[in-house]
């Protein structure tokens, strides 16, 4: 059976990746229980947050474990997580190296550091981000050349047949056809909505207030809101997942509601509004704590770049109608 060097070396980068997110995350575990209570922050459930985090860093890590291995074992399914945690690395270190652009023209306090140094420091940290956004990618494309779709369609037929995961996540037909570019988004969307939902969880532990149209619920309604955000974004990512019509139907509602909320900021009033959520929250997370003066120039383009992710989710959950309400 014929393996391309490229879907090894990819196995050993997240094996590897996996086992040191498990050995960090034990690192952790160890750390926080040797806190005593004593010497916590002064906030309910801040250890049950660390090993709610912990919890969350660990399943990450033992899928990566778990996808290195299935690479190794040349199943289809491997190969959609490793486009997918590609996607997801090109869209994190994409979104970072924009920030760093952005945050040049951003004054900061930073006694430490003059303006000029502080300004090459997110040119570097830009162009770092740029790089490992530019790694990222060749991976999504590399897991789309036919060579590779080839070798694992004769890993299938040397089997006698694909693995149940991936007949689940693509119709027989489609399996080791070129994923296109839309279907990469709507899986990202998944993870991040699964992600979002595990989130929430720790915000609920935190009793953190909730900004929703202009509003900050605290207590209890804070709480309501965020368990039904939670179940929310779970059944969205799954359903993206399993090709669920909800699932889909959600994920527009809820791309919407993203262009809604950037819209907001354009009305007089909605800006000061979320900028006193943020001192609520800054006060939460730090008591004390004061929030920096608002950039307007930061604040648009910020914006406008949560408005532009929000568009082009939408258009791709529109392209991907199909295999969702058929």
């Amino acid at each position: 059976m014929h393996r391309p060097i490229g879907i090894f070396v990819a196995g050993v980068i997240l094996l590897i990746s996996g086992l040191l997110g498990i050995f960090t995350f034990s690192l952790g575990v160890l750390g926080t229980m040797s806190i005593p209570s004593a010497q916590m922050p002064a906030m309910p459930a801040v250890r049950d947050v660390e090993y709610v985090t912990e919890g969350i860093f660990a399943v990450i890590s033992a899928f990566y474990c778990w996808v290195a291995i299935d690479l190794f074992r040349m199943r289809s399914w491997a190969r959609y997580a490793t486009i997918v945690l590609a996607a997801l690395g090109a869209c994190f270190c994409g979104f970072s190296a924009v920030m760093m652009m952005l945050l040049r023209h951003m004054p900061l306090p930073s006694p430490s550091l003059p303006p000029r140094l502080l300004h090459e420091l997110f040119v570097g940290l830009a162009i770092f981000y740029f790089v490992l956004a530019a790694i990222s990618l060749f991976w999504v494309i590399y897991f789309n050349r036919a060579s590779v779709r080839t070798a694992f369609m004769q890993a299938a037929a040397h089997r006698k047949g694909e693995d149940a995961y991936s007949g689940v996540i693509l119709p027989n037909r489609r399996q080791h056809e070129v994923i296109g570019l839309a279907q990469v988004i709507v899986w990202v969307v998944a993870v991040l909505f699964l992600l979002g939902g595990a989130s929430m969880i720790v915000l609920m532990l935190l009793r953190m207030p909730m900004f929703l149209f202009g509003w900050v619920a605290t207590g209890a309604a804070a709480f309501l809101i965020e368990i039904l955000c939670a179940c929310l974004m779970v059944y969205g990512g799954i359903g993206l997942i399993f090709h669920w019509r909800g699932g889909w139907l959600l994920a527009v509602i809820l791309q919407l509601y993203s262009l809604l909320s950037v819209i907001l900021l354009l009305v007089p009033g909605y800006p000061a509004r979320l900028f006193a959520a943020s001192q609520m929250l800054t006060a939460r997370l730090a008591p004390g704590a004061a929030v920096a003066p608002a950039n307007p120039a930061f604040l648009v383009a910020s914006s406008a770049v949560g408005g532009l992710v929000a568009l082009g989710i939408l258009v791709a959950l529109v392209r991907c109608r199909q295999s969702y309400l058929s």
